[in-house]
């Protein structure tokens, strides 16, 4: 693993991240919409600033680890020097929180869960990502998905999946973090791992949906498994999909998903 990004020569790090930033930035700005013809009303500029984000979250994806690093130090440099202004702010927006642990969070949220994610034990670096992933931040995600591309090892990669699952990135594709967690229902030494965290992100709904799918069309291991997770964290809009998995061709699928549709049914009341 590399060293963590808040040890490199401050100034040095400064310059790639802003030399990086400004690169993602000025890609982003050239595909947004023209200047001269900016949206009126609430919600098409609220969408014009999500489209300009994916297409900044793209240039981003693109970056070198170097790079990346250098961005995510910056950020680690910009949390740590406006923790306790930030945590005035968000008490102040909110009205609700105790000012002096939001800067305890403040703090946590940067220096610490990112020398943590960096840590030469894969099992801090596991329980650094869930953890970030427990407290659903899209402002962290940039953070996990640098550390989730140069992963090396299954069970944290599997942890710090879970985490953009749960902040931002609950989208199945083919490489996404979703579906890495679905695939490795297919190991044998870590579907143990991958299947609790599923449990946990299908407890909430938009992330439970995107599970129907390869309920249907997934292999075996996959079926068997999802069937699970929806019995522990699904509604009533997962009954009838474990109804149609309860009569699977294959014998111990459909097995799985009358068990699993009968413990929803009992837990549902």
């Amino acid at each position: 693993m590399a060293d963590s990004p808040t040890e490199a020569t401050p100034r040095a790090t400064s310059k790639a991240a802003s030399k990086a930033a400004s690169k993602v930035g000025a890609k982003a700005s050239s595909t947004a919409a023209p200047a001269n013809d900016p949206p009126t009303d609430r919600a098409a500029i609220i969408q014009a600033q999500v489209m300009t984000a994916r297409r900044a979250a793209d240039e981003f994806r693109k970056l070198d680890q170097v790079q990346v690093d250098a961005i995510v130090a910056a950020m680690v440099r910009a949390g740590l020097t406006h923790a306790v202004e930030l945590a005035a702010l968000a008490v102040k927006e909110s009205g609700f929180g105790v000012f002096e642990d939001k800067v305890v969070k403040n703090f946590l949220a940067t220096e610490f869960l990112n020398d943590y994610l960096r840590d030469k034990d894969p099992r801090i670096r596991s329980a650094a990502a869930e953890g970030l992933g427990r407290l659903r931040n899209p402002s962290d995600s940039a953070t996990v998905d640098a550390v989730y591309k140069d992963e090396d090892k299954t069970s944290p990669r599997l942890s710090q999946a879970f985490a953009l699952v749960m902040e931002s990135q609950a989208q199945l594709s083919e490489f996404s973090p979703l579906q890495y967690l679905i695939n490795t229902l297919n190991s044998a030494s870590y579907a143990g791992e991958a299947f609790p965290l599923l449990v946990e992100a299908a407890r909430f709904a938009a992330i439970r949906s995107l599970l129907y799918r390869p309920l249907e069309t997934g292999t075996r291991d996959e079926k068997i498994y999802l069937a699970r997770v929806l019995a522990a964290s699904g509604d009533e809009q997962a009954l009838p999909y474990l109804q149609k998995v309860s009569q699977d061709p294959d014998a111990q699928v459909a097995a799985e998903g009358l068990k699993a549709l009968r413990e929803l049914r009992a837990r549902l009341g």
